[in-house]
This record gives C-alpha cells, structure tokens and sequence, in this order.
C-alpha cells in the first residue's frame, strides 16, 4: 500500500504541480473531451508566470505518494474547490480518494456548511460518489473550445 501525505505548497512545485496538471487533462479526459478541447484547456493557463500566480492564488495542498508528487487540490475559505488533479501515472491508485476524504475532513473542521466545484465530465461520477450533487451545468469558452462542466456541491 503506497503512503500517501499532504505538504503545503511552495514555490519550487510550480512545473511539477504543472506536470500533474497537463498529464491529467491530456490522457485522463480523453473519452469525455476531444484533443482540440484538451490542448485549449491546457494552453489556457501555460505561461509560466500565468500559471505561479494561480498556485499562488489557490495555496495548493501537494500529494505526495512516496515522496513523489501524484497531485494537488485545494479548498477556498468559501467552500470551492478551485483545483484537484492526480498525475495520470497515479490515477486508479487511491490518490483521489485520500485527496477528498482530505477536503471532507478540512472542510468539517473550518465548519464549512458546503463545498463545491467546478467539475469536469470526467470527474463528476468521481464527485457524485461522495455526495455532490449537480447544481448547474454549463459550457465554459477556452481558447476558442467549449468546455462542458458542472458546479457540483456538497452540503453537510
């Protein structure tokens, strides 16, 4: 069983966090979004000082599986969600899960009321598993794709 810890994040995560990012969304997404969709939605945040002030912004929470980066999320004081992606190379493993059970276990401890996210196709029966529901769905514009996601939330 690999052991899985949470770190704060800090600077030198930044192209390894953008690793985790990229591989996530080119070969996790691939049967709910086509390349065209996958290759804006990955060109969207590529600048490297674009992509710093998001991390910056979110403060990440780094998963690490044996001491190697396998993902990152993160939870806003309002209860979102901004972030949550495993490498492609550890899905299927119980990274998402650790990272989830991690948010539940925050949020009830800052007393949230709910959290919620802005879900992709691909993550939803994920989110749906642990008591996300569909709020609305909707069609996001990136780089001139239309992304379908949904805001999914969790009430406690």
């Amino acid at each position: 069983m690999p052991q899985i810890q949470f770190r704060l994040f800090e600077h030198s995560d930044a192209l390894s966090l953008r690793q985790v990012y990229e591989s996530a969304v080119s070969q996790l997404t691939v049967g709910e979004y086509n390349l065209a969709q996958r290759t804006a939605w990955i060109q969207a945040s590529a600048d490297p000082k674009y992509w710093l002030r998001v991390l910056e912004r979110i403060q990440p929470t780094v998963t690490l599986v044996d001491g190697k980066i396998a993902g990152y999320f993160d939870l806003q004081p309002d209860g979102l969600i901004d972030h949550f992606y495993v490498a492609a190379s550890f899905a299927h493993q119980g990274v998402a899960r650790a990272m989830m059970d991690e948010i539940l276990q925050r949020a009830k401890l800052r007393d949230l009321s709910e959290i919620y996210a802005y879900v992709s196709l691909t993550a939803q029966p994920f989110f749906t598993r642990y008591g996300f529901e569909v709020v609305y769905r909707q069609n996001v514009e990136v780089g001139g794709q239309q992304l379908e996601n949904a805001c999914m939330c969790k009430r406690f």
